[in-house]
């Protein structure tokens, strides 16, 4: 461990105490940050949380988030106008709540603001709809044109089920825009849609996965053997960037982490900042924080 690195590290545990986070869960990111495969992760966020990110558009978000005392999302939903078009519309009241949702889960104000905007999918985007990469291998034409008119922070639904009895590919864009599609992933009234939705605004902001996987590029120079043995491994309990994974209580949905809080915290602070700790170490029970604990010194033992 570099003295660096290993200064970041401490800095990252003084602010958790700062924010009043439990003694136990300091401990589990203290145990994560022995295994060299999530310490890689740890170490990406510090880097997020200096602005040191993958592309120009995540900078924006980033920037954006950390800098307002609002955050104000833009709802972009697309609607197909071809004909034998089967689309679903998001209601009012649930993007009411989903903003809501974001508020608590994001720690800042928030404004969620509709925006519906017609248009011909086949003209518009092609033939699309055999797959995902058919869509973004290499970035569809029509679909870029949209990203760039937008500006950050802005989530598009691409709202078609199916266009002349073709049913849309589940679609998900991380980089220049979430985009969301495929009719697995509606703009429903609950936690388990919301989450989904918020993941992606996640990356939007600049955060990235909270684990390992051996398809998705590694993150520093890991060989890979070091991704193979370290795939499955995540840092934290629980995180809407783990997505599902860690102990979790549905009533409440995921939050964001202490790390992703930490690597998105705005210049004026969270509005919860004074009571989120505290209140983020009783969504879990003590056997579950234990249970983590005792997972993470397993694989310590093991290496």
């Amino acid at each position: 461990m570099g003295s660096k690195n290993s200064a970041e590290f401490e800095a990252f545990v003084k602010w958790m105490r700062q924010a009043n986070y439990p003694e136990l869960v300091i401990e589990i990111y203290k145990h994560n940050y022995l295994q060299p495969t999530l310490k890689c992760i740890l170490d990406d966020y510090f880097r997020i949380r200096k602005g040191e990110l993958r592309s120009p558009h995540d900078a924006a978000g980033h920037k954006l988030f950390k800098s307002t005392t609002e955050m104000k999302i833009t709802f972009l939903e697309l609607i197909p106008t071809d004909q034998n078009a089967d689309f679903t519309k998001t209601e009012a009241p649930t993007l009411r709540t989903f903003g809501k949702y974001l508020e608590k889960r994001f720690g800042k104000k928030t404004k969620v603001t509709h925006k519906v905007q017609e248009l011909n999918y086949l003209k518009t985007f092609g033939n699309i709809f055999k797959s995902y990469d058919s869509m973004f291998t290499p970035m569809n034409v029509g679909l870029k044109k949209i990203i760039e008119s937008q500006q950050p922070l802005t989530i598009v639904r691409l709202a078609a089920d199916s266009i002349q009895g073709v049913e849309l590919p589940t679609v998900w864009e991380i980089r220049a825009l979430p985009i969301i599609g495929g009719k697995h992933h509606h703009m429903n009234n609950n936690v388990e849609s919301f989450d989904v939705y918020a993941h992606e605004l996640g990356h939007h902001l600049g955060l990235d996965h909270q684990w390992l996987d051996i398809l998705n590029p590694p993150r520093n120079k890991l060989t890979s053997m070091e991704l193979i043995k370290g795939a499955g491994g995540r840092v934290g309990v629980d995180d809407i960037m783990i997505n599902c994974v860690a102990p979790t209580n549905k009533e409440m949905g995921h939050y964001l982490s202490p790390l992703s809080r930490y690597a998105l915290e705005p210049v004026d602070g969270y509005i919860d900042q004074t009571r989120f700790g505290k209140k983020y170490g009783k969504i879990y029970s003590e056997s579950d924080l234990f249970k983590v604990l005792e997972w993470n010194q397993q694989r310590v033992n093991a290496k």
